[in-house]
């Protein structure tokens, strides 16, 4: 084997990233009550799984945020998930939160529109919009205890 040989032969693999699908779970209704600013009621999560990565994990929840103004809209948070023991609880390694469905007149509205968006990215569309992750932790892992 010659120098680019050898120096290819060490090249390490890429992560297989395409094979995003929803969890099979459809859209779950939950109990929400993790951030302060938001209605803590039912919100609405969608999960992705990719059998290339396994222990990894996309969630993505949907729920009613009221702001100071009396505006209501709908908050939208991705998790990126991981675990190395399926029966424990995963630690998320990054969270990104964005406003979405601006305009709701009310509460039930905003319930409404959160319903709506995670059924309209639960299928190949939220595969599209989210599936680009290649399982690597954005932070380091937490220190055990």
């Amino acid at each position: 084997m010659g120098f680019l040989g050898g120096l290819l032969g060490r090249r390490q693999a890429q992560p297989d990233t395409s094979g995003w699908e929803p969890d099979g779970l459809g859209v779950a209704a939950i109990e929400h009550d993790e951030d302060s600013y938001a209605d803590h009621g039912t919100a609405y999560q969608i999960g992705f799984t990719n059998p290339h990565l396994p222990g990894r994990g996309i969630v993505v929840t949907f729920y009613p945020v009221r702001h100071e103004s009396g505006a209501w809209t709908v908050e939208r948070r991705v998790q990126w998930a991981i675990t190395d023991d399926p029966d424990a609880e995963p630690w998320f390694t990054d969270a990104d939160y964005d406003q979405i469905g601006e305009g709701a007149d009310d509460h039930d509205d905003a319930l409404a529109l959160a319903e709506q968006f995670a059924g309209e990215d639960e299928g190949a569309a939220g595969v599209e919009l989210y599936g680009t992750w290649d399982g690597e932790p954005f932070d380091p892992a937490p220190a055990e205890d």
